[in-house]
Parts: structure tokens; C-alpha cells; sequence
């Protein structure tokens, strides 16, 4: 199960670029089927101005604190980085919300394979594709027994890697 947030003007498809969004559709996603579960207003992130407010990404992150992943029509660089170091997946589509909730769905883009900060090194070592990137960041110490026991975020430490980044890109992998 899943929960995520798409930024729509009309409730039919995603739309709106993510400063611009005044609300958000939120929908829990299952294996098989997707229930609409709310509205979520906001306060646009972007005033208008060439600069944004750490105040204004805060509130929108708080208000999706809850949610896997947001969809939305476009979203800055530095939005984009904030919210996936809050753990929250970016998507940027332009689609009619119900074919997108049914191709996540037929995707399995998410899945219950999680990778999390407690996630064992040892437990992603049956995956090629994983390894591939602990190998490219500079973590190649697999056969250790004591790195085999090692949590994702204690060899982040370790290697001096920011945990949240490399969650992010290990599970969009998986």
C-alpha cells in the first residue's frame, strides 16, 4: 500500500506545477485497486516570486508528510531535491489522474519491496542491480561480515553518503 498526492486544478488530470498547486487529491494505492481519499488544500509554494520560502515548502512537505510520492505537471530542482529528502517520491507527468492510479497500479511501482534506513546491507546483496549502485558510490566492502549486518544508513555514515539519497535511489531500482 501506497499513499500519493497529485496536484490537479481540475480533479481529472495532474496539471499544476507543484508551487502553483492550491490543493492536492490524495489516493492510497493497493495491488489491485485505489481509493480516493481526500482533498488537501494548500498554500501555493511559489508567490509569484523568483525566490521561494523555506517557510512554504515546509508547510506543503508537513502537509504531505504521510505520502510515498507526489505527482505533479512540473516541479523545480530545488523542490524536487527537498521533497525527496523528505522521503516523498517526485513524479512529473502530464496525464488524467485514473489511467495514471491504473498504470501505477499494473507497474507495481510500489511495491511492498521497501528499502528503508534499517534495511540490511547483507539483505540487498541478492539484487545485482543494488549492488551495482553500492559498487558505483564507492561502498564495495560486500563481503565483510560486519558490513553484511550493517544498516543502509549505518554504511551511509560510514561512507559519508546522505542515507536519504541513497534510500532514494536504491528503491527506484528495486
Amino acid at each position: 500500500m501506497a499513499r500519493i498526492a497529485a496536484a490537479t486544478s481540475d480533479g481529472i488530470s495532474v496539471n499544476v506545477h507543484f508551487g502553483k498547486a492550491l490543493f492536492f487529491r490524495i489516493y492510497e494505492i493497493y495491488e489491485d485497486h485505489y481509493e480516493f481519499l481526500e482533498v488537501r488544500d494548500v498554500i501555493a509554494a511559489c508567490q509569484h516570486t523568483r525566490t521561494h520560502s523555506q517557510t512554504d515548502f515546509d508547510a506543503v512537505a508537513a502537509l504531505l508528510h504521510d505520502c510515498d510520492a507526489i505527482f505533479v505537471q512540473k516541479i523545480g530542482q530545488s523542490a524536487a531535491d527537498y521533497l525527496i529528502r523528505k522521503q516523498i517520491r517526485v513524479f512529473e507527468v502530464n496525464a488524467e489522474i485514473e489511467p495514471l492510479l491504473n498504470q501505477i497500479i499494473t507497474d507495481q511501482l510500489f511495491s511492498q519491496r521497501k528499502i528503508t534506513r534499517s534495511t540490511k546491507i547483507g539483505d540487498l546483496l541478492d539484487h545485482p542491480e543494488l549492488t551495482e549502485i553500492l559498487s558505483d558510490i564507492g561502498m564495495t566492502c560486500f563481503c565483510c561480515p560486519s558490513a553484511r549486518n550493517e544498516t543502509v544508513e549505518e554504511a551511509a555514515a560510514v561512507h559519508g553518503i546522505d542515507p536519504d539519497e541513497l534510500i532514494y535511489l536504491l528503491n527506484q531500482k528495486l
